[in-house]
């Protein structure tokens, strides 16, 4: 995926892993953020740093949003209606780059 500051992401997801391992790597020049679990770890050529948290954060996020929900009360979700819409917005087009073989501008 090319972002519109020129940057390149790659993105993958899947369901296969039998420890249902969740996470995210973030790199940029200089650094990696690693999100794994209840941990993050942010490197660079000097230094490692790791935080852990003991709260379950995804169960967290997905108990605000049903919360949310309940009250019909937005604020409690951390994300905006609309950068939802623009999250599917980057996954529909992926999906049709993925079955035309094109790039999709949105």
């Amino acid at each position: 995926m090319r972002l519109h500051s020129g940057a390149i992401a790659n993105l993958t997801s899947t369901f296969t892993q039998p420890d249902h391992r969740m996470g995210i790597e973030l790199l940029g020049r200089g650094f990696r953020i690693e999100v794994s679990g209840r941990t993050l770890t942010y490197v660079t050529a000097d230094d490692t740093k790791t935080i852990s948290s003991d709260e379950d954060f995804y169960k967290a996020q997905d108990q605000a949003f049903i919360e949310a929900v309940r009250q019909g009360d937005q604020t409690l979700v951390k994300a905006s209606y609309q950068e939802g819409v623009d999250t599917l917005a980057v996954t529909l087009a992926a999906n049709q780059s993925f079955q035309t073989g094109k790039m999709i501008l949105i």
